[in-house]
């Protein structure tokens, strides 16, 4: 009678070949289970650490008369209240907004105009790209640049005075009052007369 050499493969089909298969899937199995934890705990992390980093930005206020939000550019803050004293125009801002793209140079040569008569912020809220350099390309990176916070909860600065898109455009007086707001766009001309309507400033 023939006998099998000890490690010989088994024969296909019998008993000890299908209980070697067996064996060789829940390993497989076990393998891939193993593997899925991994990318879980991974990405667990990864997005634990983001989301840290992001609270850190994140802190501020977002009250309309009394706003503190972290700088665009770096790790500063932009508030109302270093804008006291003189008339300020608040600008939000998104890198998507078309209608931004006509508004926001022009704004810039009017503040460039005005001078230190009156003073210009830029917010950026609701985007979902670089702000920094859209400010840039815009033309209004001399301005003091802020992001807003509490993205996507409906806590925005930006909602807060009813926005639902971008641009808004809101002037304070000396006092950090709210004198106006213009949901949508809003011309140069047309922000120049409401100033000097409100303040008597011109370009």
């Amino acid at each position: 009678m023939a006998t099998t050499k000890s490690g010989s493969k088994p024969k296909p089909g019998s008993k000890k070949a299908r209980a070697t298969e067996r064996k060789r899937k829940a390993q497989r199995k076990k393998l891939l289970v193993r593997g899925a934890l991994f990318v879980g705990v991974a990405l667990f992390v990864g997005v634990f650490v983001l989301a840290s980093s992001e609270g850190d930005q994140a802190v501020g206020t977002t009250e309309t008369d009394s706003w503190d939000l972290p700088a665009l550019a770096d790790d500063g803050r932009v508030t109302l209240a270093q804008f006291e004293g003189k008339p300020t125009v608040a600008a939000f801002f998104a890198n998507w907004c078309t209608v931004c793209r006509r508004e926001l140079p022009a704004f810039a040569q009017l503040s460039l105009a005005l001078g230190d008569d009156v003073n210009f912020v830029g917010i950026n809220t609701m985007n979902n790209g670089s702000g920094l350099s859209f400010a840039q390309e815009m033309g209004i990176g001399h301005w003091p640049l802020a992001r807003d916070i509490g993205m996507g909860d409906g806590r925005q600065l930006a909602t807060n005075f009813g926005a639902r898109g971008s641009p808004t455009t809101v002037i304070y007086d000396e006092n950090g009052a709210v004198v106006d707001v213009t949901l949508g766009r809003l011309t140069a001309e047309q922000l120049a007369g409401r100033l000097n309507q409100f303040f008597g400033v011109a370009p």
